[in-house]
C-alpha cells in the first residue's frame, strides 16, 4: 500500500477524536488532552490547528465543559427543534429519522462484525456511530498491514471508501454547514470545519491511487 505510515496513523487518531467529540456527554477527559495532540501528517495537523487554538484559550475548564454540553444538547439532541440533526436519515429521507439510511448503516456494520454499542438507544446513522465505524476500519487496515496481508487491506480500504462515499459524504457536508450556521460557539464551528476537512482528505486518500478523486461539494 502506498499510504505512508504517518498518514495512516493520523487517520486512525482523527476518526477516534471526531467520534468522541460527537458523542454525548463531552468531558474534560475527552476534550482536554486535545490541546497537546499533534499529528505527524501535515494535512491533518493543519486541519486540527484551529480547534486546538480554541481549546488553548480555555481558562475555566469546568465552565467550558458545561457550556459545551449545553450547546451540544441544543444543536443535536433537543428537546424541541434541532438546528443540526446528526442523523443521515434526516438529510436523505425527507427529514424523517430511522429511514433506509439507518438500516443500510446497520447492515454494513454487521457485515463487518460490528454492532453499535448504543444499539436501541441511538440510531445507527448517527454521525458518531458512522465515524466510529470508519475508525474501526482504519484500525483493521493497520492490523492487516502489520501482518503483511495486502489482500485484506485492499478489501478493507474498499469497504471504507464505499462507506465514506455512500454513507457519510451524501449528508455530512450539509450537516457541517448547518452546525456552523447555527452556533456562536467557536468549538462547534471549528469541529464542523475539521469534520469536513477530514472527510475531504480521506476521500482523496482512499481514491487517490486510482485517480478517482471527486472533491466534496457543499453548495
Amino acid at each position: 500500500m502506498k499510504e505512508p505510515a504517518q498518514e495512516r496513523q493520523s487517520r486512525r487518531v482523527l476518526y477516534r477524536v471526531l467520534q468522541a467529540l460527537y458523542s454525548y456527554p463531552l468531558s474534560r477527559d475527552k476534550v482536554g488532552p486535545l490541546v497537546d495532540l499533534r499529528f505527524d501528517s501535515e494535512a491533518m495537523e493543519t486541519a486540527f490547528a484551529s480547534l486546538r487554538k480554541v481549546l488553548a484559550r480555555v481558562t475555566d475548564w469546568d465552565a467550558f465543559i458545561v457550556g459545551l454540553n449545553v450547546e451540544y444538547t441544543r444543536l443535536f439532541e433537543g428537546p424541541g427543534f434541532l438546528p443540526a440533526p446528526p442523523y443521515a436519515s434526516y438529510y436523505l429521507n425527507g427529514e424523517r429519522l430511522m429511514g433506509p439510511e439507518t438500516v443500510a448503516a446497520r447492515r454494513t456494520y454487521l457485515k463487518e462484525g460490528v454492532a453499535a454499542r448504543q444499539r436501541g438507544q441511538t440510531p445507527d446513522d448517527h454521525i458518531a456511530l458512522e465515524l466510529a465505524f470508519m475508525a474501526h476500519l482504519s484500525d483493521k487496515i493497520a492490523e492487516a498491514l502489520d501482518k503483511g496481508d495486502d489482500e485484506r487491506c485492499r478489501d478493507l480500504r474498499d469497504v471504507q471508501k464505499h462507506f465514506l462515499r455512500d454513507h457519510l459524504l451524501p449528508w455530512v457536508p450539509v450537516f457541517c454547514l448547518k452546525v456552523a450556521a447555527a452556533t456562536p460557539h467557536e468549538f462547534f464551528i471549528e469541529l464542523s470545519r475539521l469534520t469536513l476537512a477530514c472527510l475531504e482528505g480521506d476521500q482523496e486518500c482512499l481514491a487517490g491511487d486510482r485517480g478517482e478523486v471527486s472533491r466534496v461539494t457543499t453548495g
